[in-house]
């Protein structure tokens, strides 16, 4: 994409008209024109003026993809207090329980089990009903000059399901040098039935309305030691995030790094159009 291409594209996403851009920048609505037709080009101080007015980076004015401020998190959650507070709340439930238990002997059993079994019961369910995955604390990744920051965990049903609360208190990561790298596969999958079609039973079903409804989607990280390292790309399944946005710059500047970008589901069209991976794969599945 060129320089003209990238201005057009931007002034609609502020939903400008050419010439209240022209006006904002005191030149004339026919140098925008010209601009976006590669007819000329935008001095370097027209570049300036015109990245503060897009409210983007020149970097992303020239090159069309996202601007990467390292370091930079990915999937980590935006509301981190409020995914605490779900977590939490039934330990904390818990243990009014066990209070009440001690003040009354007499039903101490009746309430410890009450308390536990409330404990038991919302955790699970807590993790169920988000929208948002809280599994998130834990698997975020960090993209830095140097490396990726990758999260240790095992993939067993048992860990996933501590996730959450190991995000919140004993989170472990691994620097992985670039160098250290040699390939990253781009890995996704689909259930057996798309949920956006529904199954002729439950037809009112909205896909990724919760979170044990997310569709897999990851990177995964080779080394030359034989190691294998998954880094969750679920954040991009919302269509408004800045995962969304900026995962193509983030395999474009792995790929500078000398890093072979494996595609076998070739998704990488999908990724640089910001579109849903869900609905590529489904429509390839369905046809």
């Amino acid at each position: 994409m060129n320089i003209g291409e990238n201005i057009r594209k931007f002034r609609k996403v502020q939903g400008m008209s050419q010439a209240a851009l022209a006006e904002q920048m005191y030149i004339s609505r026919q140098s925008v024109s010209k601009w976006e037709n590669q007819e000329s080009l935008p001095s370097i101080e027209n570049l300036i003026v015109l990245s503060g007015i897009l409210e983007i980076s020149l970097d992303e004015l020239i090159t069309g993809e996202a601007y990467l401020h390292f370091p930079y998190m990915f999937g980590k959650l935006r509301h981190q207090k409020i995914a605490a507070g779900y977590i939490l709340l039934p330990t904390f439930l818990m243990l009014i329980f066990f209070a009440v238990a001690i003040k009354y002997p007499s039903q101490s059993l009746v309430l410890v089990l009450s308390g536990i079994g409330i404990q038991l019961f919302l955790y699970p369910l807590f993790l169920i009903i988000q929208p948002f995955q809280l599994s998130r604390m834990y698997t975020y990744w960090q993209l830095t000059k140097t490396g990726i920051r990758c999260p240790i965990y095992q993939e067993t049903n048992q860990f996933k399901y501590l996730l959450p609360i190991k995000g919140l208190f004993k989170r472990k990561d691994q620097l992985i040098p670039y160098h250290e790298i040699t390939q990253i596969l781009i890995e996704a999958e689909v259930f057996p039935v798309d949920p956006s079609i529904g199954t002729g039973i439950v037809n009112a079903y909205t896909p990724r309305m919760l979170s044990i409804m997310y569709e897999p989607f990851q990177l995964v990280l080779s080394t030359k030691s034989g190691n294998q390292y998954k880094l969750d790309l679920q954040a991009y399944y919302q269509a408004d995030s800045p995962e969304r946005e900026v995962l193509y710059s983030i395999l474009l500047f792995l790929k500078r790094k000398q890093i072979v970008i494996k595609d076998p589901q070739q998704l990488l069209i999908t990724i640089k159009q910001r579109e849903s991976i869900t609905d590529t794969l489904y429509g390839l599945k369905n046809n």
